[in-house]
């Protein structure tokens, strides 16, 4: 999963974990969102689904913070990384 400074490597349209959306082209960077440094999951995947859909929903104690965990414990990711995405979830 891409965060701010990577290169794209897929063309398309993003999804932070504030629920701000990007375009990026093959072999761009991945811009910083407006409250700094994020990961990017693309808009066809299914976390990006639901993070959209969270967001669009009233907020619940835990719900996006406990989705991401479980995506990104489900995607491989270490608890380090979990824990630096988790910094941005307000």
């Amino acid at each position: 999963m891409p965060q701010t400074g990577d290169m794209c490597e897929q063309s398309g349209t993003f999804i932070d974990d504030h629920g701000h959306e990007v375009i990026v082209a093959h072999g761009q960077p991945f811009p910083q969102c407006e409250k700094g440094y994020t990961w990017w999951w693309h808009e066809d995947l299914p976390i990006a689904k639901q993070m959209r859909h969270e967001w669009r929903r009233p907020p619940r104690p835990g719900g996006l913070r406990d989705l991401i965990r479980d995506r990104m414990t489900k995607q491989g990711c270490s608890e380090a990384e979990i824990e630096e995405a988790l910094k941005n979830v307000t």
